[in-house]
């Protein structure tokens, strides 16, 4: 049954249990007791009635991408003759708008696009023009659309692409719900939808919210620590940073565990605990697919230095990693008072950031915890004080209400 007619039959239900419409049964024979027990049931189906109707009208309808712009993007000036697969699916979008739609019949109607720019495809163009004449055509001091497609066109066509992607980014079941067959079915699409990595690491951040938070939780499977070498249903905040990294290159669960070797072990080695990349500062300087960007963004003289011997032997004669392994690094951070909005905004589109705390070069440990920064605003880490991973501004997180800093410094890491 249709949605909306579901929600007609849901909408008569309330209008009759109302009294907006008097139903025509007369309760004959009912006592009292009857009647009232039979009113208590209506007016329990009728508040699960208005439950469901404002599950309904909260639902936003979809509207996904035409399948011949999965993977495309505008990056060419169209006009009449030209012929191509941008064209197609110019037509095929323009098609999704009943304001925009070429014709209703004959070619170039909804599922019948050509490759050919002809004269429907102009008056189609000239008509998205003037529907988003504030975007397109007020740059040129003109109103009347020309259906000729240049850059502020080209520009609002791929925004609209963009914002449909990520429309259906947001109504996917997240990763730790699915089953392989699915997440390996939605891996593939984002490759399509997002051919950017800066884009597509963020999709795979938006679609891991809410994974469970379990300290720990990678291992090799075999050896000292059994636990599995690549895992989407629990996450920590290092887990979260790898395996989304493994997901962005990969269109399958097998291809993103294979990428485990690579991120989280030392190059040309065995996949063993000793071999593993145990410290957030070490990997991204032997990783090929971590780099530190510490000082991209802000002259050096600005930055703090440290000296760390990552997993150096503590007072009491342990280490943290209980491997025989240490390594002297000098660590750069951004201090806390240049940690501004200023800063941020200049920053690439996606990294990966990890938060520093003084005094713990006392026990042989280099930062604190790590997640991702995208736009330069948004946070997306695994979380034990929430349990889960989320979605915060960087700057309520790490200031908080109060101005006080969680942390000492940051550092900044690309993702390659």
């Amino acid at each position: 049954m249709g949605k909306f007619k579901i929600v007609t039959i849901i909408i008569t239900v309330l209008a009759i249990c109302s009294g907006f419409i008097v139903p025509t049964v007369v309760a004959q024979g009912k006592t009292v007791q009857e009647l009232r027990a039979q009113i208590a049931e209506i007016e329990a189906k009728l508040e699960t009635l208005r439950a469901q109707l404002a599950e309904l009208q909260g639902q936003a309808l979809v509207v996904d991408v035409p399948a011949v712009c999965k993977g495309l993007s505008f990056e060419r000036d169209l006009k009449i003759g030209v012929t191509g697969s941008d064209v197609k699916c110019l037509q095929s979008l323009l098609n999704t708008d009943p304001e925009t739609k070429l014709v209703e019949k004959g070619l170039g109607p909804s599922g019948n696009e050509t490759r050919y720019f002809g004269s429907l495809t102009k008056k189609a163009v000239i008509r998205f023009q003037e529907k988003y004449a504030s975007d397109i055509l007020a740059p040129f001091g003109i109103t009347k659309g020309t259906g000729f497609i240049g850059k502020t066109t080209r520009a609002k066509l791929n925004n609209l692409l963009t914002e449909i992607n990520w429309q259906w980014t947001n109504h996917q079941k997240k990763l730790y719900e699915l089953p392989s067959t699915e997440i390996n079915s939605i891996l593939k699409d984002l490759q399509l939808r997002f051919p950017q990595k800066s884009e597509r690491l963020k999709a795979l951040a938006v679609l891991r919210i809410g994974t469970p938070y379990q300290l720990g939780c990678l291992g090799e499977e075999a050896g000292r620590d059994r636990d599995p070498i690549f895992r989407l249903d629990v996450t920590d905040c290092t887990a979260f940073v790898l395996t989304n990294v493994a997901l962005l290159h990969s269109q399958t669960i097998d291809e993103a565990r294979e990428m485990m070797k690579f991120l989280n072990y030392r190059p040309n080695s065995e996949i063993t605990f000793e071999n593993r990349l145990h410290f957030t500062t070490d990997r991204n300087t032997v990783s090929p697919y971590f780099r530190d960007i510490t000082g991209a963004n802000l002259c050096v003289c600005k930055l703090k230095t440290k000296e760390v011997t990552l997993n150096k032997i503590k007072s009491d004669g342990k280490r943290l990693i209980d491997i025989d392994w240490e390594k002297e690094i000098v660590l750069k951070y951004i201090p806390n008072e240049y940690i501004t909005k200023e800063l941020f905004q200049n920053l690439p589109k996606a990294i990966g950031l990890a938060f520093i705390k003084e005094g713990d070069e006392e026990t042989g440990l280099d930062v604190r915890h790590e997640g991702f920064l995208f736009d330069g605003q948004f946070l997306f880490h695994a979380t034990p004080t929430e349990g889960k991973v989320v979605e915060v501004d960087f700057f309520e997180y790490y200031f908080g209400k109060e101005g006080n800093p969680r942390f000492d410094g940051v550092i900044f890491f690309e993702i390659k």
